[in-house]
């Protein structure tokens, strides 16, 4: 396990992803991050806009109310992840497998979702205006009260 810090600005606080076994791509997120421990309660809230995570395995992460505004996800595998409350506007995520995660009250307007592999996510009160689908699959997803403008 290996955790990546980020520094978020606006709150002047540290932000803790923890990660599975460290791939090229996850060693090189962006300037500035640097592998350190921490606890769950300062990873929540962290700074990852324009991240670059191609391919990345960020399975069960937990990135809970997170800045991931347009950063790029494609490839990467977020089965069972935590993004509750997250900002994922502009996020190139499609394909990738993003099943079994949490995505309650995420923003996901003017996402890049095609080819997603959405099966079995939570994404009840979920925002998807914009959000680009095709070929995404849905089946099981639970949208209960989200905004679905595609």
């Amino acid at each position: 396990m290996t955790t990546i810090e980020s520094f978020d600005q606006r709150t002047g606080r540290k932000g803790l992803l923890q990660i599975g076994e460290a791939s090229a791509v996850q060693r090189s997120l962006a300037d500035g991050l640097a592998v350190i421990g921490g606890n769950e309660d300062q990873r929540n809230g962290m700074d990852l806009e324009g991240a670059q995570l191609q391919g990345a395995d960020l399975t069960g992460c937990d990135f809970r109310g997170a800045n991931l505004r347009e950063a790029d996800l494609r490839g990467a595998r977020l089965t069972g992840a935590q993004l509750t409350r997250a900002d994922m506007r502009g996020a190139k995520m499609g394909p990738l497998q993003i099943s079994e995660a949490r995505f309650v009250r995420t923003d996901f307007s003017r996402a890049s979702l095609r080819g997603a592999d959405l099966r079995g996510a939570h994404a009840s009160r979920a925002r998807f205006l914009e959000a680009q689908m095709e070929g995404a699959r849905v089946a099981g997803c639970d949208l209960t009260g989200a905004e679905l403008e595609v």
